[in-house]
């Protein structure tokens, strides 16, 4: 499972690669932790440039890599 905190601080461009082989580029807008709202995991939001926002659990995630 992705530690979707590395990427809280910096908020840094990435390409999300989910379990089923979806693949989705933006920016990181926000980290949200479990507790927050009362879920089992974590959960990253990323901002396309056309602003479409997608929410991905951390278990629904295979990879994410930083993009420029």
């Amino acid at each position: 499972m992705i530690n979707v905190w590395e990427y809280a601080n910096d908020l840094p461009r990435v390409k999300v690669v989910t379990e089923s082989k979806d693949v989705f580029e933006g920016r990181v807008i926000q980290v949200i932790d479990s507790e927050e709202i009362e879920e089992d995991e974590d959960y990253i939001s990323v901002e396309a440039n056309d602003g479409e926002i997608k929410l991905f659990s951390a278990s629904e995630i295979s990879a994410v890599e930083r993009i420029n």
